[in-house]
């Protein structure tokens, strides 16, 4: 399972765009928000909405307890203070119901997460310092916290120790022995010298945690401050613009003109006159006839080494690629079928298709891998084509939910990219049936639904592949693919998609 964990939106809607846009590109399962949606920024109805629809889990933050009149605004600064009440005559009863009902914090498998400090997250502390972690570390015993509230990215970590330390933001695995407390920065209201939204990303697979810093239109943010009435300063982060203060183009350029003759180039010809080019003229025209004639000579082997390198794709489309129907297998059975020989590269291979980039300089094979177990063969010198695999069509029903699953390993000179991709092909919402003129259905793909990397490290130089997803309204079929553009050989095994 893969979150995305985001904090402190603080009613900036184009943080919130840009940020979930991110999200819906980087294949993640569920969406969790750690409060502050609201305050300083001009959209809170608007971030609202938009949050509602597409966050999953929700806790709550200090901004939004006082919005619904459940925390003292006297302990909000100036600034704050007003922002909230600007915030109260802008949005409806439903919304104050809405961010009523939220938690205090949440607990995931193997994690939590809160706005502020765990040791009384009713009090909404912030945690700045490392010693500010251990009265959390106290009170759970989960090993990866996190919060927000400060909005500044950050990780305190603790060992055997016990003494607890500050690093800066990166991507980590989690350790045993060690308790990490992160604080996945703002999206809305950066406080760390960034003017981009930050947010993280937690593998719960591989126990891994992922950083994501999103740039997101300013002008548009500052306009919308504008337009709202609400003062630039409720948003420092703006003065970390990293585009003003560039100086002018006359004060970039490096070179002064000479003010007179004296400092001018010297010892260069004034003036070339064409007449004195005809005889370099004549004695180019005979080499280039010379030219021609060898090239004429060469035509018959140049071409073919062009035709070569101008059509070197080729398809080999599998036997027997007859759909399968989801609803007729039973949960726990592979959709995917396989051949039951060996099945050379180049040669029909049943229930699958293959893509080759440069038939010259790729091949893919179905073959006895290791320990005779039998797989794919992928083998590139052309890391600029995509060679790929494709399953035949399985037909789906909505809200069916499906797991991929994959074993990938790649050899020690392996370059390049590879993924599992399942593309997703809906039927078309119209007005009347979905048929058109010739009572065929109107069909729509998203070709790349789900995008699947080898990431998770197994015995024997393998690594895993595995995905579960739901699938939506309208669905008509999906497809098994493996694509890559790469050099070197890939094996891929135990390939399955069953349904849940």
């Amino acid at each position: 399972m893969r979150y995305a964990i985001v904090s402190d939106i603080h009613a900036n809607h184009q943080a919130w765009k840009a940020v979930w846009l991110d999200i819906r590109s980087m294949a993640v399962d569920k969406v969790i928000c750690l409060g502050d949606n609201v305050g300083y920024g001009p959209n809170p109805q608007e971030v609202l909405e938009s949050l509602y629809t597409t966050v999953d889990y929700f806790v709550l933050g200090n901004h939004d307890a006082a919005l619904c009149g459940m925390l003292d605004t006297s302990l909000f600064t100036d600034c704050a203070r007003d922002m909230i009440q600007w915030t109260a005559g802008r949005v409806g009863p439903p919304a104050i119901r809405f961010l009523s009902n939220i938690p205090l914090t949440l607990a995931g498998p193997g994690f939590r997460c809160a706005h502020g400090e765990f040791g009384d997250p009713a009090c909404f502390r912030y945690v700045l310092e490392p010693e500010e972690a251990l009265p959390g570390w106290g009170a759970v015993d989960d090993p990866l916290l996190f919060v927000g509230h400060t909005h500044r990215p950050c990780i305190a970590v603790v060992g055997q120790s016990g003494t607890p330390r500050m690093i800066a933001p990166e991507d980590f695995t989690l350790e045993p022995g060690k308790r990490f407390l992160v604080n996945v920065g703002s999206v809305g209201q950066p406080r760390d010298w960034d003017s981009r939204a930050s947010y993280c990303i937690y593998d719960t697979e591989s126990k891994s945690v992922f950083w994501r810093r999103i740039p997101f239109d300013l002008d548009a943010y500052r306009d919308a401050l504008r337009a709202a009435d609400i003062p630039l300063a409720t948003s420092p982060f703006l003065d970390d613009d990293p585009r003003p203060g560039r100086p002018p183009l006359r004060e970039m350029i490096p070179f002064n003109p000479p003010a007179n003759a004296d400092k001018a180039v010297q010892n260069v010809t004034p003036v070339q006159y064409l007449d004195t080019l005809r005889r370099r003229v004549r004695w180019w025209k005979r080499l280039v006839i010379g030219l021609v004639a060898f090239l004429i000579m060469m035509a018959g082997f140049g071409g073919w080494i062009w035709m070569r390198q101008i059509h070197p794709e080729s398809d080999v489309p599998g036997s027997d690629l007859v759909a399968v129907r989801a609803v007729d297998m039973e949960p726990g059975v592979n959709l995917l079928s396989f051949p039951p020989l060996p099945m050379a590269s180049g040669t029909a291979i049943p229930k699958w298709s293959v893509h080759l980039g440069n038939r010259y300089r790729q091949q893919a094979l179905w073959a006895a891998l290791e320990n005779e177990r039998p797989g794919f063969i992928l083998r590139s010198e052309d890391s600029q084509r995509e060679i790929w695999i494709s399953s035949a069509s399985i037909h789906v029903s909505p809200g069916m939910r499906l797991t991929l699953q994959a074993l990938v390993k790649k050899s020690p000179d392996f370059s390049g990219s590879l993924a599992v991709v399942i593309p997703l092909v809906l039927r078309v919402e119209s007005p009347s049936p979905e048929t058109d003129a010739s009572g065929a259905p109107i069909l729509e793909t998203r070709p790349q639904f789900v995008v699947k990397e080898p990431t998770v490290p197994r015995a024997d130089g393998w690594s895993l592949v595995k995905q579960k997803f739901e699938l939506p309204v309208r669905p008509h079929s999906v497809k098994v693919q493996v694509r890559g553009r790469f050099t070197g050989i890939v094996w891929i095994r135990d390939l399955r998609l069953e349904r849940k």
